[in-house]
């Protein structure tokens, strides 16, 4: 197995999980937002790998130990619409996010949608030193603005954020919302929740893990008539420095997927949770074919990496052997997850990071899969995230009205 190294402790940072508590077409254009891949210089690579991170909320009560990093876009699949387009950047094909508004006239803000959690915040003006390296919102200057005294603690696995809860005007592209209730951000503890490239966070999970029982901007577009349809989905291309990557508002645009969707009903209705089915390397089960009965996949774009049991991923590093200086990468062979009866298999160029370091001197490959354990004895105890290293290969279709995730081969450009 390979030794930590400073890109492991960038991929863990990248893959602490969220987990906020409280317990085809339509005659409407679907929303549209293209992905754009912000590469960066070696030099400035290095440093990110310091300094990146994800957030992820976690809620106070229950399932306090789940842990979770985004992209995203929206788009037409019938209506070809460039007043539809709002640019999102795909950060070292690991991070994607994109652009929400906030208030009258809008402040736009650099936005991580998260299908991992279910609340939306923003660093307010308040937020002093903390905040330094991030655009803030201005309540003062929104003439929808509503403020509350409710004080709200969103804790992260690399940080904390403090903030009131308040009411106010959204919009993502042209898609507005009317009183989104949110969390104006006064604080911000941790260096890499200081640190991190987006400023706001929109969850896209279910209204049960929302914080203070917030409802979750997307549940407020479909009530409010921005959308015809109660669903969305997400197309992530693979390469970094690509751009096309998408998430798709009010529904699913065929063009980018291959075939048919196969959808998998969501178990819990709190994260996109479906029944998982096996996970195969090398042609054999990793459960010697027993796998546990309740394997369940946490479908999340807010993780760049997959997470699984420490002792199944453990089992599946010490297989792969994957060399830090990459010297077996060409070597490694595909995983396959299975849902249902249908088998996804993955490259190693999904699950497996290559990267040129100090101007090409060094050349460094690391996991993508990452030992995570859920909490003993709760529903989720044998659950996997299946994040950004799956997506990327495999379109994802959120059926929110249907309780459903449905996945197609993307079309890689």
């Amino acid at each position: 197995m390979p030794n930590r190294s400073l890109l492991h402790l960038f991929i863990v940072a990248l893959t602490l999980l969220t987990a906020l508590q409280a317990a085809n077409t339509s005659t409407k254009p679907l929303k549209r937002i293209p992905l754009h891949n912000n590469l960066k210089s070696p030099s400035q690579l290095q440093n990110h790998l310091s300094n990146i991170k994800k957030a992820h909320v976690i809620t106070q009560a229950r399932h306090q130990d789940i842990q979770k990093s985004a992209k995203i876009s929206s788009k037409n699949a019938k209506i070809e619409d460039s007043t539809h387009l709002n640019p999102l950047k795909n950060y070292m094909a690991t991070q994607f996010y994109g652009y929400m508004s906030f208030g009258t006239p809008g402040q736009e803000f650099a936005t991580l949608f998260d299908t991992g959690s279910s609340n939306v915040w923003v660093p307010s003006v308040d937020c002093f030193l903390t905040c330094v390296l991030h655009d803030l919102f201005d309540y003062g200057e929104s003439s929808s603005y509503e403020g509350t005294s409710d004080w709200v603690t969103l804790a992260y696995g690399s940080g904390t954020v403090y903030g009131y809860g308040a009411y106010d005007d959204i919009a993502v592209g042209d898609l507005a919302v009317s009183r989104q209730q949110f969390v104006g951000v006064v604080s911000e503890v941790g260096l890499s929740m200081m640190l991190s490239q987006f400023d706001a966070l929109a969850g896209m999970g279910w209204q049960a893990i929302s914080m203070e029982g917030m409802t979750p901007f997307f549940d407020n577009m479909v009530a409010q008539g921005a959308v015809a349809e109660d669903s969305f989905s997400f197309y992530l291309t693979q390469e970094s420095g690509s751009e096309g990557s998408e998430l798709i508002l009010g529904g699913v645009d065929s063009s980018l997927y291959h075939g048919d969707l196969q959808y998998y009903d969501v178990v819990y209705e709190q994260y996109w949770s479906i029944a998982m089915a096996d996970v195969i390397l090398n042609g054999d089960s990793i459960f010697a074919g027993n796998p546990p009965s309740n394997l369940l996949g946490i479908v999340d774009t807010g993780t760049s990496a997959i997470t699984g049991p420490t002792d199944d991923v453990n089992n599946i590093l010490a297989s792969l052997n994957i060399q830090t200086d990459c010297s077996n990468y060409d070597s490694l062979p595909d995983i396959t997850f299975k849902f249902g009866d249908d088998l996804y298999v993955l490259s190693k160029d999904l699950y497996a990071m290559k990267i040129s370091l100090f101007y090409g001197l060094i050349e460094e490959c690391q996991a993508l899969i990452i030992p995570l354990d859920m909490p003993t004895g709760s529903e989720y105890e044998n659950a996997w995230i299946i994040g950004d290293s799956f997506l990327r290969a495999y379109y994802s279709h959120f059926d929110h009205a249907n309780s459903r995730v449905g996945f197609a081969p993307s079309v890689q450009n």
